[in-house]
């Protein structure tokens, strides 16, 4: 199933419901059926057992912190931590501030610009953004003792980062060699060998027995847990080599397989799906080139899996793919739960040469109706319209006048958010996203919308 929202999403579980904040709006998706919401205040920033870390959407920091039966104000801007501690940035300072999570301060470390990975025993620091004078990576515990520096080598000029971490493992390219990565473990907190590679390492995971999943331009691969001299294993091989140039890739696992989400060159995307138990025979394979792109936020919480996904030819107009554990990989997945009627028309226009564009649903459920009202003015904004926010390569209709106009027919009575909401989503592209009109000094004129209620369409 997917979901389309406006902006950039944050995922927390609401006790059996995976809530989807954003701070346009907001989804609560349970037993398979999704609403959209007035937005919230807050997002969640951090989450681990015993503590939550919330920030406000208009304000930013501070930071409300909730610890036990305690809370507190964090006026520097959190970077992350573990159920132990956490990191801050200070405004306008090159350092960070460890502290725990009563807040009381456990030490100071420098500021890097790059990856950064935050264990129950180790933080790790890269700075990956001061090259050619250096690249490297640091190892600190958390009470701020040094531990180890590595030098980071560059190899090509790709989108792959040089350090990857799971909590058991850091994965450090170092050497000459563009293909060997150092692995450091950051439970003993040592040097642990030497892994090669084919061309590079594009993301890593650690799976729930405690052994860690890396894919590089050949396959996925596994790596047995730290004291088991077992050599890697490898689970499934692409059939053709990634480009590691080009491809990004994005790791995570529910209780019955382990997924890839890869973004080929922006126009293929894939999604993979291999058993924990590695039986490359029952591995699945999506494969998509249109509308939606890979956008790097993915995981599982609430019994669903999840992808966050982004209109190619709109910015900040976002969707999530949802599916079970076991669900098959199938299209279906990228369909939307659409109204029963949806109808796209053109209009005719007082502009010679022009037209307007005319959408009517019905539906017996608002809240579906205007989910379904959105995801179509999604693709017409992205067809017709130029400015900040549009990311196609071409406009294909540069004859629209900027009219919109909307028939909704619903069983039910819209609330008053479902009732502004279709309205605000247009103002929002107009006034942030600066979209009007390709070719035409017009702008995007306020959306005309009518709401009729129809009880007949309850059995619709």
């Amino acid at each position: 199933m997917l979901i389309n929202i406006v902006g950039n999403f944050t995922f927390e579980q609401r006790g059996d419901a995976l809530f989807i904040g954003t701070q346009e709006s907001a989804a609560l998706i349970c037993n398979g059926q999704a609403r959209l919401l007035p937005p919230e205040p807050t997002f969640l920033r951090f989450n681990a057992p015993g503590v939550t870390a919330r920030v406000h959407y208009a304000d930013g920091p501070p930071t409300i912190v909730r610890h036990s039966d305690k809370e507190w104000l964090l006026h520097d801007v959190l970077l992350g931590g573990s159920d132990a501690y956490g990191v801050a940035s200070p405004r306008n300072e090159r350092i960070l501030i460890v502290h725990d999570w009563n807040g009381d301060r456990l030490a100071s470390l420098p500021q890097r610009l790059g990856p950064m990975h935050f264990g129950r025993a180790a933080i790790v620091l890269t700075d990956t953004y001061t090259y050619p004078q250096s690249e490297y990576t640091e190892i600190y515990r958390p009470d701020g003792e040094f531990l180890a520096r590595y030098t980071l080598q560059r190899h090509g000029a790709g989108r792959q980062e040089f350090a990857h971490f799971t909590d058991a493992l850091a994965f450090l390219r170092t050497g000459n060699d563009p293909s060997t990565y150092q692995l450091f473990d950051l439970h003993s907190l040592k040097a642990c060998g030497v892994l090669p590679v084919v061309g590079a390492i594009l993301g890593v995971c650690a799976l729930p027995d405690g052994s860690n999943l890396w894919v590089d331009a050949e396959g996925m691969h596994r790596l047995a847990p730290q004291g088991q001299d077992q050599p890697p294993q490898t689970l499934h091989r692409f059939a053709e080599p990634l480009d590691v140039e080009q491809a990004k890739l994005l790791l995570w696992h529910d209780a019955q397989r382990v997924y890839a989400a890869i973004d080929h060159d922006r126009d293929r995307q894939t999604l993979i799906a291999l058993p924990l138990e590695g039986a490359s025979t029952a591995v699945q394979e999506l494969h998509w080139s249109d509308t939606w792109a890979i956008a790097f936020q993915g995981g599982f919480l609430a019994g669903q899996n999840y992808l966050q996904l982004k209109r190619k030819t709109l910015l900040a107009d976002n969707a999530v793919v949802l599916w079970r554990p076991g669900d098959v990989l199938s299209p279906a997945l990228l369909q939307t739960d659409a109204s029963p009627v949806v109808e796209v028309s053109q209009t005719r226009s007082a502009a010679k040469g022009k037209h307007g564009y005319r959408l009517r649903i019905e539906d017996s459920c608002p809240n579906r109706a205007i989910r379904c009202a959105a995801l179509e003015l999604g693709r017409l904004l992205g067809d017709t319209c130029e400015g900040a926010y549009q990311q196609g390569d071409e406009v294909p209709d540069r004859k629209f006048d900027g009219c919109f106009s909307i028939d909704i027919a619903t069983a039910s009575a819209p609330t008053a958010f479902e009732q502004a909401f279709l309205p605000a989503y247009l103002a929002y592209y107009r006034d942030t996203g600066d979209l009007s009109p390709a070719g035409s000094r017009a702008r995007l004129a306020p959306l005309a919308i009518t709401w009729t209620t129809d009880e007949a369409l309850y059995k619709k």
